[in-house]
């Protein structure tokens, strides 16, 4: 079974890629609505060699809030290897969606101590329709999803140095990932602090403030030292288009399979002891994820819908403990009574021999 591991996992690497291969078969390419909107900018990076601080959509003409690494790194692939951005941007679509499956694979595998949890976990990826939506079309999400999983890999390991750089990555291509890092790892930091484990603690907020440092100084950078002001500005225009509240019908577009398992692994996150340090972050993730998902519970109402992606990812490496915990107890269980039985005939079996 271990030879097997690495077959399985390339073969669910496989699965999502030929699923989002359809992103080539579009009548135009990238596909899907605001995809085009960062698709201008990269285009204009790769025609002039100079990021554009200025928005080239909507008419144009003002100063944007979007962090810029995604479109950098699509920018940056096209001028290395002279394929189209558009067709880069799907290829680069496909990749990513492939790596995220050994991302999951990884984290689940390091937090749970077992292989079989991380392949459960990346199972459940493949098959969950709201990450199959979101990783499926080139945008900036598509990138921050991997990003935020290796930022906590880093952390847990406690490599500090590194852990910050993916922090700093994290911040700089996605808004909303931003968010869900900032408020995992203040959940998280609390938590080492009441610990008093000092290594993690330090490695938490090392990254935390890196990443904060690093968005603060990209917005003013782009819109100059008043930048709070745009900021405000930024945060009223999403109040106008808070997005869809995640209801029932909504959370089961996590998938219908993943629900239950994800039900079961919380359940047996905490049964088992707290204390220890992967526990802990996994448990914090997935509370800064469902806490922003449900921000209109706390009268903010913004982007909900968006967000609940970023929970669906915390519930597939939940879902994947959860499944290999009752496959491990079952199958202990079968082999118990099946024992049991075979115990129960030995007697009457040598009762009839004499």
């Amino acid at each position: 079974m271990k030879a097997l591991r690495p077959l399985l996992l390339l073969a669910l690497a496989a699965a999502a890629a030929w699923y989002r291969l359809r992103v080539f078969s579009g009548p135009v390419i990238p596909m899907y609505g605001n995809t085009m909107y960062h698709m201008g900018i990269i285009r204009a990076t790769v025609d002039s060699g100079v990021y554009p601080l200025e928005e080239l959509s909507y008419g144009g003409g003002f100063r944007g809030l979007y962090v810029p690494l995604y479109r950098i790194y699509v920018a940056s692939l096209s001028v290395a290897t002279q394929i189209d951005p558009m067709t880069l941007s799907a290829l680069v679509t496909v990749l990513t969606a492939s790596f995220t499956v050994a991302a999951t694979y990884a984290l689940a595998r390091r937090v749970f101590d077992s292989p079989y949890a991380g392949l459960c976990a990346a199972f459940f990826f493949v098959v969950s329709p709201e990450l199959t939506i979101y990783t499926a079309r080139a945008f900036p999400e598509l990138l921050s999803l991997p990003l935020v999983l290796v930022m906590l890999y880093l952390i847990n390991a406690n490599y500090r140095l590194m852990a910050a750089a993916a922090a700093i990555a994290t911040a700089l291509t996605h808004q909303l990932a931003f968010s869900v890092l900032v408020l995992t790892l203040l959940f998280y930091s609390v938590a080492q602090a009441v610990r008093r484990d000092k290594g993690g603690l330090l490695t938490a907020l090392l990254a935390l403030l890196t990443s904060i440092g690093a968005f603060a100084l990209w917005l003013i950078h782009l819109v100059g030292v008043p930048f709070l002001m745009r900021l405000f500005q930024f945060v009223g225009l999403v109040g106008l288009s808070p997005g869809s509240p995640v209801d029932l019908a909504l959370f089961f577009r996590a998938g219908y399979v993943v629900v239950p398992f994800f039900f079961m692994g919380l359940f047996f996150t905490l049964a088992s002891p707290l204390e220890a340090r992967p526990r802990l972050l996994v448990l914090s993730w997935f509370a800064a994820t469902f806490l922003l998902t449900k921000n209109d519970l706390l009268g903010f109402g913004l982007l909900m819908d968006r967000y609940f992606t970023f929970l669906v990812q915390s519930m597939v490496v939940m879902a994947g403990f959860g499944a290999y915990t009752v496959l491990t107890k079952t199958f202990h269980l079968s082999s118990t009574l099946f024992l049991k039985l075979k115990s129960s005939r030995l007697p009457a079996s040598a009762g009839n021999k004499h």
